[in-house]
């Protein structure tokens, strides 16, 4: 009996008149009409084994996905230690607040957003309608 992974197979092959073993000497066996109870068992398997492959295939994939996401999820990481930020004095300049904290991960009208790539909190820097620095907000 072959493995259990080629039964469909096998079975798929016998509905259809065709030899279990391709390279024996035997002869392809000739069916004048297919019966109906044949190529139902056959049917049935053959979707019995594609929907195990598809199972086992999604497995594989959340498993993948899950290994790839593991050691990147930040969640509750901050985008830079919030010691540095004890480090701004209002009235900075841009590029004063640039060298403090590195450059933005996203930037507004008046305002910069400094995040990790796969974390949560958000540090807002706000400056003022001169382009001065004039506040911050950590959003956690």
């Amino acid at each position: 009996m072959p493995t259990l992974w080629l039964r469909p197979l096998v079975l798929a092959t016998q509905a259809v008149g065709c030899p279990t073993r391709p390279w024996s000497r035997q002869a392809p066996q000739r069916r004048s009409r297919l019966k109906v109870k044949d190529v139902g068992l056959a049917d049935t398997a053959m979707k019995r084994f594609l929907m195990r492959l598809l199972a086992i295939v999604g497995c594989l994939m959340a498993v993948c996905a899950v290994l790839f996401m593991a050691p990147a999820w930040r969640f509750d990481q901050p985008p830079f230690d919030l010691a540095r930020l004890n480090d701004l004095q209002t009235g900075m300049t841009p590029e004063q607040v640039r060298d403090v904290l590195g450059s933005p991960s996203s930037t507004h009208d008046r305002s910069w957003a400094y995040s990790g790539w796969m974390s949560w909190p958000i540090v807002y820097i706000n400056f003022d309608e001169s382009g001065r620095f004039s506040s911050h907000r950590y959003d956690y």
